[in-house]
């Protein structure tokens, strides 16, 4: 079994064999393979849990924030704000434990202009306060309008989403 439930999904460059990839009524499949690339990058944000640990919070979330014509721009203290990590623009990021460490990742996500999140085990190895944290932001993003695609073996987490598809190993 893989480490992870989305662990062995396919690369972005693999296209399906058949069917249809909308979004927001655009059918991906359809348009120039070049623009692929553009539509992934502006429609989807993939919230991982790798940090430079020997770079700061603020150059973590440079990464997120990479300047993109035609984006507003960032606001690093709004994101930490959100994710109750005000004033952490500094620290680095070896010296913030794990619940806040998966805080600064999803203050990176939300630096990113995407209306699809994938998450996968977001909640993984944190304790409660900390998992509920994380789920209460991304529910809140949920009610902003965002899909949250979220993968976990937590039943407690699974509880939490409005919808639940159980995928099964033969």
């Amino acid at each position: 079994m893989p480490a992870s439930p989305l662990q062995g999904h396919p690369q972005p460059r693999t296209l399906p064999d058949s069917g249809h990839i909308v979004i927001d009524g655009t059918d991906i499949l359809a348009i120039p393979r070049r623009r692929h690339k553009r539509v992934r990058r502006e429609t989807i944000g993939y919230l991982f849990h790798a940090l430079l640990e020997s770079a700061t919070v603020r150059e973590n979330l440079d990464i997120a924030a990479h300047p993109r014509p035609l984006l507003p721009k960032p606001s690093f203290a709004s994101a930490l704000e959100r994710v109750g990590l005000p004033g952490q623009e500094q620290t680095p990021v070896h010296t913030l434990s794990g619940g806040e460490q998966q805080r600064v990742a999803l203050a990176r996500l939300l630096l990113k202009p995407s209306r699809i999140i994938l998450a996968d085990e977001p909640t993984a190895s944190l304790d409660r306060d900390n998992e509920d944290m994380i789920l209460n932001l991304l529910q809140g993003l949920a009610n902003e309008g965002k899909v949250i695609l979220l993968a976990t073996h937590s039943d407690r987490v699974a509880s939490r989403c409005s919808q639940v598809l159980s995928l099964h190993h033969r």
